[in-house]
């Protein structure tokens, strides 16, 4: 049995340790000792795929592109293969990727602890097939949990990554804009089809949706029941079936 120092690559760069913990995960790895934070610790136990990573190594003399569990997997498992993090596929100081592009510009992130590991999963499906079927990416997807978005925006970006996304996109987006299915066109259809709904009383207002219920308690939080009110209206995006947007607008009585 030959002996030696652990030896690897992330992110492009080698990695040569010869005092390793074999009983050393990877996540606990890249997390504290080359202090790439971007994959993080969720369940540990492999079940909510936020510290999905993409290990590349050779099989058949060909390159094989795997999403594997940090969390899981030993970093001596990793021997002799190349590790990819989000860290190394684009950021906000270099450039985005067309993955985490996709993500922003179609809202499919919140609180943002699940992001990365969606955008990994995807990146090695992509790297495995760059032109994959919508069932292919529900199936990379699996194993990643969002408690936040429902994945419908989540879906509804990816989709631009198979055929029938991409002919959406180029017949919605003819100016050769970035590449979003939904949201480069959303403004002109609000502008188009908004029409305001005046509500007499408060009493009478019906919420579709729990985002105008967060606004009435934020930006609307003043409201009381003074006689002298105005009116103050607003318009919201309904995105309620994949390729459609529906408008809703309503009309608040304030006390300015």
């Amino acid at each position: 049995m030959e002996e030696g120092p652990l030896v690897f690559f992330v992110n492009g760069k080698r990695v040569e340790d010869a005092k390793v913990d074999p009983e050393e995960t990877l996540l606990y790895y890249l997390r504290n000792t080359l202090k790439l934070c971007g994959t993080k610790l969720g369940c540990g136990e492999g079940g909510c795929g936020a510290c999905t990573v993409m290990v590349s190594h050779f099989k058949d003399g060909k390159v094989v592109h795997r999403a594997v569990n940090a969390c899981l997997a030993p970093v001596m498992s990793v021997h002799l293969c190349a590790v990819t993090t989000v860290e190394g596929i684009g950021s906000t100081k270099t450039k985005l990727h067309k993955v985490q592009r996709v993500l922003v510009e179609n809202h499919g992130s919140q609180c943002g602890f699940c992001t990365p590991g969606i955008v990994m999963s995807m990146y090695t499906l992509l790297r495995t097939d760059p032109v994959p079927t919508e069932h292919m990416i529900e199936r990379a997807l699996q194993g990643n949990l969002c408690r936040c978005t429902g994945y419908r925006p989540i879906l509804q970006g990816f989709k631009m990554f198979t055929a029938e996304g991409r002919i959406e996109d180029e017949s919605n987006n003819s100016g050769g804009a970035s590449g979003v299915v939904l949201s480069a066109t959303i403004a002109a259809r609000i502008r188009k089809k908004a029409k305001p709904q005046k509500l007499i009383s408060r009493k009478t207002l019906r919420f579709p949706c729990t985002l105008p219920m967060m606004l009435l308690k934020s930006q609307f939080s003043h409201l009381n029941s003074r006689p002298e009110t105005s009116a103050r209206h607003f318009c919201l995006p309904v995105l309620e079936l994949p390729g459609s947007v529906q408008t809703r607008s309503w009309t608040f009585l304030s006390s300015e």
